[in-house]
């Protein structure tokens, strides 16, 4: 089971960022939202933009839809007010869900 991500501003950075868990990953990648073009981009649990994940977003979104830890999936959502993002597909994530 996958428990982080690669993260990019597509520019310099990167940094490897754990999914989020209420007990042990509070600071990590709550949501991922897939945009209309595709990318795939990490929120934390403000919905507020952490980067773009790292690595071939086809392969990497059919994984995270099968994650265990996913607590949530909806096909459109605004993150209009946090993140800017009019119009995506979210997945939720919570490490320490049983």
């Amino acid at each position: 089971m996958r428990t982080g991500l690669t993260i990019t501003d597509n520019a310099d950075y990167q940094a490897r960022v754990s999914l989020f868990g209420r007990n042990r990953a509070s600071e990590g990648v709550y949501v991922v939202a897939k945009l209309t073009r595709g990318d795939l981009v990490a929120l934390d649990r403000a919905h507020a933009p952490m980067g773009f994940v790292v690595g071939d977003p086809t392969k990497l979104w059919e994984e995270l839809v099968r994650h265990p830890a996913k607590i949530q999936h909806r096909r459109e959502t605004n993150f209009m007010l946090s993140a800017g993002i009019a119009n995506a597909e979210g997945i939720w994530f919570d490490l320490d869900e049983p």
